[in-house]
């Protein structure tokens, strides 16, 4: 499926930006970038004007839908305001992070700056440790990038939390 959707958009001219991302492909003009289109197995996002012309041209080579407008994609969130402007977010993924790993009996305190050691104590055996660690690096790295240090901070403790 990778190689006969990447040979279609390469025939639209598109180009394949394997030293970001082997899913993410550009299209360009004298004035610069006008389409870029995103993938994840059976899922593509494209943005640009005229995206429906694109797709429409993909789906003359390939089965597919066109559900519009995205709301939803990999986890991040839509939201379209007047003049063009769109807001990523992820609320409902971290809404879900939060009751997968409940944090309702955590203490919340005021961000102070120190270097974590391996001399604490110890997470009870069986606690989620990675998972929940993986969730935050998702979520830092898709929309939430102030967060990303102290999610590497903790990471660093994943062989013995």
């Amino acid at each position: 499926w990778n190689h006969c959707l990447g040979n279609i958009l390469k025939t639209l001219g598109f180009i394949q930006q394997n030293e970001v991302d082997p899913c993410l492909f550009v299209k360009s003009s004298e004035k610069g970038i006008t389409h870029v289109l995103a993938y994840h197995v059976d899922d593509a996002i494209i943005m640009g004007k005229g995206g429906d012309k694109i797709v429409s041209e993909i789906g003359k080579l390939v089965p597919m839908k066109n559900l519009g407008r995205p709301t939803k994609f990999l986890g991040v969130e839509f939201q379209y305001h007047q003049g063009g402007d769109i807001k990523l977010h992820q609320t409902s993924y971290i809404k879900e992070l939060l009751e997968r790993f409940p944090v309702d009996k955590t203490k919340l305190s005021p961000t102070v700056s120190f270097r974590l050691n391996a001399g604490g104590e110890p997470v009870k055996p069986g606690t989620p440790y990675r998972e929940a660690i993986g969730g935050l690096l998702w979520a830092a790295i898709m929309t939430r990038p102030e967060i990303m240090y102290a999610v590497i901070q903790l990471a660093q403790f994943n062989s013995q939390p």
